[in-house]
């Protein structure tokens, strides 16, 4: 008996243990079917809370810009086609910069039952939450009005309120989540109510609970009749009348801008300082001018057509050479087309000048005379059709100067010498990047290749060891006898350092040639010969102690004579005064002297006396006064026999002192060659 009432017992347990273990079961079940019930709902509501504010952000947005007046500069119907058929869908509004589009047939998003609460802007700029206008607003406040004329203080920022959901906690067992608000300035959120009631949040697709919506923000959009003008239309009934911008404005450069990666005309480049390019654009007819805002130193003008679209033009040019050291030589240049009415279009494009080395050459005798423009009057220098201008560049490299090119210009060259040599522009060279910085010197030579040449000093070169030198005659006595040189013949070494722009170079050249005018009164009877029988063309003047080479630093090398014959001469029969002009590369020391020849034989000697003596250097000039006597120039006080007169034209000062004649047996110095040889 006890037995079986053991065993009952145990069966009872048993039993009691499967009611148990099976009850379990069906709880776990259900949990985990509501975790993932609320797992899918709470993915739902923060997609739901991500749209919504961005929903207000935008509402913000649009009410932010309807306030500040915009004008509508882009207004285009969206197309699509389906089905072969052509539909119209919305349109593409641009306020000013703001670009949106608006769907037609955009409808509000009705909670459950009429019951969902909604978001909304005021008329006077306040946040509506559910119909319920809030003390927070959704625009700021306009600044303060300044005293006097100065500016109001910044507005108040408005406060974007921020959506979410959660539980209620004054109902733990609840495990519903609801919306709620929470802004800027307040730490913690509140329930929305509707009727006094929290309103339950669930996603899109929830089969349960209210949705909350934003208020549509754009209900329509009309555009006027007369094309002026587009009217928004509000979901709350709020209408904004925005004027609509009739004009176009779009610049066309074709195959004259390159592109950039997204094959939009990015940069128009110009090849030379001065240059015009000219760029179509296309615009609506009422466009009544364009204005443009440049970098430094460029200009633009437009030709503006109300009928013609081929006579729509801009004309926009680099800056001058005279003005590159202010220039920008890359930069942005912005285009504004203005209508009648004062609305406005603007177009950007980047201009960009190559960069080159521009060199300009000027001379004056005068070195109070500042450097100037080539092309102002107070550039003297000259030139003919049968110059030649050499330019040798020298690089600095290991602290000493490299030859890196020669160019030639003038005669027997491909690039003759023109008047513009003096003007803008002259010579341009290409330049570099890796150069920049780097130092350089240049040696410039401007003379004529038939009196005058271009040689090395033996060992040395560096541009100090270029010289020039004159012609020489070729002498039946194999002696050197220099020809006259022109007196437009020039030399320079100068320095520069390569900068980032445009090396703009102009350089003061100066002359290398010596002056001497010979005046030399009763010349027959000077000369011992019968005024009747005198004949000018037989008189030969060879002048002593000249140099004949002649470095671009004005260092003379080489003691030699020049010889000037009668085509360097004129003569007045009746006075009997001859007068004779010839250049030199200057004295090679101071104890200069003219030997005189009739007929190739010596009859004179003339020499300064020693306080007369002076070293005549290139660009003097030297004015000797033989068989004569007198002042030397006005104002000198006494009278000299055979005197002469040195002029330094660079410094604009004058020296003079007496002369001696000789004759070749007694003069001071060796009457050398007694009998001058034939020179041809």
């Amino acid at each position: 008996m006890k037995r079986k009432k053991t065993i009952f017992v145990i069966e009872s347990l048993l039993g009691l243990l499967m009611l148990v273990t099976a009850c379990h079961k069906e709880d776990i079940s259900t949990l985990y079917s509501r975790q993932y019930q609320l797992s899918a709902e709470i993915t739902g509501i923060n997609a739901e809370i991500l749209r919504i504010n961005n929903e207000i952000v935008e509402l913000k947005n649009l009410y932010t810009i309807l306030a500040n007046k915009p004008t509508v500069t882009g207004f285009d119907y969206r197309i699509v086609e389906n089905n072969g058929q052509k539909d119209t869908i919305g349109v593409d509004i641009t306020l000013d910069t703001y670009k949106f589009f608006i769907p037609y047939g955009r409808d509000g998003k009705n909670g459950t039952d009429g019951r969902s609460p909604v978001v909304g802007i005021s008329d006077d700029g306040y946040w509506i939450i559910n119909g319920v206008k809030t003390q927070d607003k959704a625009l700021g406040d306009k600044g303060d009005k300044g005293d006097k004329g100065d500016p109001g203080k910044d507005g108040i920022n408005g406060d974007t309120p921020l959506i979410s959901a959660a539980k209620d906690p004054d109902n733990p067992a609840d495990e519903n989540y609801y919306w709620t608000i929470k802004y800027p300035k307040e730490n913690n959120y509140t329930f929305i109510l509707d009727g006094g009631q929290k309103i339950k949040a669930t996603g899109p697709k929830g089969d349960k609970g209210e949705t909350l919506s934003v208020d549509p923000i754009i209900e329509s959009v009309v555009k006027a009749d007369d094309g002026t003008s587009i009217t928004i239309n509000l979901h709350d009934g709020t209408s904004y009348n925005i004027p609509l911008l009739g004009i176009n404005f779009k610049l066309k450069p074709g195959n004259l801008a390159l592109k950039d990666h997204n094959g939009v005309d990015s940069i128009i480049v110009f090849l030379r300082e001065g240059h015009t390019i000219s760029v179509p654009y296309t615009s609506s007819n009422n466009v009544e001018r364009i204005e443009a805002m440049l970098p430094a130193g460029w200009s633009a003008t437009a030709d503006i057509s109300p009928t013609d679209s081929t006579k729509r033009i801009i004309h926009i040019t680099s800056p001058r050479l005279m003005d590159l050291d202010r220039a920008q030589f890359e930069g942005g240049a912005t285009f504004i087309a203005f209508d009648q009415k004062g609305a406005s279009l603007t177009q950007y494009i980047k201009l960009k000048l190559n960069k080159y080395i521009y060199m300009s050459f000027f001379y004056n005798e005068l070195n109070a005379v500042e450097l100037n423009r080539p092309n102002s009057p107070f550039n003297e220098l000259k030139w003919t059709e049968n110059h030649h201008l050499l330019i040798e560049f020298y690089e600095l490299t290991n602290r000493q100067f490299e030859l890196k090119g020669r160019f030639p210009a003038g005669i027997n060259t491909n690039e003759p010498l023109t008047p513009s040599l003096s003007d803008y522009p002259s010579f341009i060279f290409n330049k570099a990047d890796k150069d920049v910085d780097k130092q350089f010197k240049i040696n410039a030579f401007l003379f004529r290749p038939d009196s005058v040449n271009l040689s090395n000093i033996s060992g040395n070169d560096s541009p100090d060891g270029r010289v020039i030198f004159a012609n020489q005659y070729t002498a039946s006595d194999n002696e050197i006898y220099m020809k006259p040189v022109p007196y437009d013949t020039y030399i320079v070494q100068y320095s520069y350092s390569l900068n980032n722009g445009s090396n703009n170079e102009l350089i003061r050249i100066r002359r290398a040639a010596t002056k001497y005018k010979v005046h030399l009164f009763k010349a027959s009877e000077f000369l011992g010969i019968d005024k009747d029988d005198f004949d000018y063309k037989k008189v030969t003047i060879l002048l002593t102690q000249q140099s004949q080479l002649l470095s671009a630093v004005y260092k003379a090398y080489n003691r030699v004579p020049y010889v000037a014959q009668s085509n360097t001469m004129t003569y007045d029969p009746v006075t009997d005064q001859l007068e004779c002009v010839f250049c030199t590369l200057g004295a090679a020391n101071s104890s200069i002297g003219l030997n005189f020849y009739y007929d190739k034989e010596g009859k004179k000697r003339w020499e300064p006396s020693s306080l007369a003596s002076v070293l005549l250097r290139p660009d003097w000039e030297a004015n000797m006064y033989v068989n004569h006597s007198g002042e030397p120039f006005p104002g000198a006080g006494s009278s000299y026999d055979n005197y002469v007169g040195y002029t330094n034209n660079g410094e604009g000062n004058t020296r003079y002192g007496g002369g001696r004649v000789y004759t070749p047996e007694n003069s001071s110095q060796q009457f050398v060659p007694r009998t001058l040889p034939d020179l041809k």
